[in-house]
């Protein structure tokens, strides 16, 4: 094969490479849009039955022979009870993870080997990194919620009510469940996908789309910084075990963060902002006191290892993403997400 003729093949490998990163990118925003359409699932279902309370009142009053009045306030104590809350809330969640999963295996062209690599492999020194990464996520989250707050009431107040039953719930969706299950779909899947065409644009691309799914304005900002340093572990190790473990410890900073602001004692808040400050500086200087001693790549590098697929250059990436139209979508159901905290 001569110089011309290899010259031909490269750039035919090229143009399919980036046909099929367009198609991928596809795939993994309609996922993403998915997600957040499933996510409101229990919303839509609690508005249903809702405008259905009347007329299904009256139908079972009719076939079980009991006055009407009687059943409607049976509908409206089942519709106010907490089981049903929690099973509203937690249900569509599941779904919400499963089924983009499921849409991604079938229609992505280059699906990674394993969606849940779960091997036991952590990152060198990764005592300093995930403290660095978790201390780091801390003070964005507790400063989001400080400075963005007042801005939304619905976040400013806090979870509020709930019984000991919510309390489980909320701890199992978002210590137990969340880290699992995100993990599987945004590092698992969307990094994955991404990984293979460029490795910077694959974590800001899943670490984006992991932010705009929390959908509150402060969530979205600690979630994005979380999903940086996910993304890096996952890079680093090639499996979801920092990643799952990261994600665990910042959502119960974040639970605990946010019962200690809602009480209506300024020590709570103050300790927390200072705790904070204080983790992202000494981590800080453990990260630059290592890089002088070492003179090693800083602890949030990671080995760009090589492709079988050409890696696309930056103004292909950009490009691609702009005229996406899946992408411009997940950003629409974000925004109408985000809006609904404000009614």
């Amino acid at each position: 094969m001569n110089f011309t003729e290899l010259e031909t093949k490269e750039k035919q490998s090229l143009r399919l490479g980036k046909k099929t990163f367009v198609f991928d990118l596809s795939v993994v925003f309609a996922a993403a849009s998915l997600l957040i359409i499933l996510l409101y699932a229990g919303v839509a279902f609690d508005a249903l039955l809702t405008v259905l309370k009347t007329p299904l009142s009256s139908l079972f009053a009719f076939v079980f022979g009991v006055p009407r009045d009687t059943f409607l306030g049976s509908y409206g104590k089942f519709l106010d009870s907490e089981i049903y809350k929690n099973a509203l809330t937690l249900f569509p969640y599941l779904l919400s993870i499963f089924i983009p999963v499921l849409f991604a295996g079938k229609f992505l062209k280059n699906k990674p080997a394993k969606f849940y690599p779960f091997k036991g492999e952590m990152p060198k020194k990764s005592g300093s990194f995930i403290f660095f990464a978790i201390g780091s996520s801390f003070a964005v989250n507790i400063l989001s919620a400080v400075l963005l707050g007042r801005f939304y009431p619905k976040i400013a107040e806090g979870s509020g009510g709930g019984g000991l039953l919510t309390t489980i719930v909320t701890f199992i969706t978002v210590v137990v469940i969340a880290p699992f299950g995100e993990e599987l779909v945004f590092r698992g899947v969307f990094f994955q996908s991404l990984d293979k065409y460029s490795r910077p644009f694959a974590i800001f691309v899943s670490a984006f789309a992991f932010g705009l799914a929390h959908r509150n304005p402060p969530s979205v900002i600690n979630a994005f910084v979380v999903g940086i340093f996910l993304a890096i572990g996952f890079a680093k190790t090639g499996s979801l075990v920092v990643c799952v473990l990261i994600h665990a410890a910042n959502n119960a900073f974040a639970m605990l963060a946010s019962s200690l602001i809602s009480l209506e004692n300024g020590v709570y808040a103050a300790i927390l902002i200072g705790l904070a400050i204080l983790s992202v500086v000494f981590f800080a200087i453990g990260l630059y006191l290592d890089y002088a001693v070492t003179k090693s790549a800083p602890l949030v590098s990671y080995p760009n290892e090589i492709s079988d697929l050409p890696r696309l250059p930056k103004r292909a990436l950009i490009g691609a993403l702009a005229k996406n139209f899946f992408f411009w979508f997940y950003l629409s159901l974000a925004a109408a997400g985000a809006a609904l905290f404000y009614f």
